[in-house]
């Protein structure tokens, strides 16, 4: 079985973007931490822990491209320089 890749972003946690999606999730993606979820009028801490059980083990993130398998002679170096070449 061949490997898939996928590619994903995810704002630093010291950004506001990053700040927003740890306390929307309630886990701190980088610590691993839990912390204190925002307040939702109309619904309650569990309700939200629930909706976001699923998403909160990911982190908060922007999937680029979905998994795919490396075209026939493409390799995990090429795959990585070219993702480096936009830094």
């Amino acid at each position: 079985m061949t490997p898939r890749y996928a590619l994903y972003a995810a704002p630093p946690g010291d950004t506001p973007l990053g700040a927003f999606g740890t306390q929307w999730l309630g886990r701190d993606a980088e610590s691993s931490g839990v912390v204190s979820a925002f307040d939702v009028r109309g619904f309650t801490k569990a309700d939200i822990w629930n909706v976001t059980e699923t998403p909160r083990r990911y982190g908060f993130h922007a999937t680029l491209k979905p998994p795919f398998r490396l075209a026939p002679g493409r390799d995990l170096d090429g795959l990585m320089d070219a993702g480096r070449a936009n830094d």
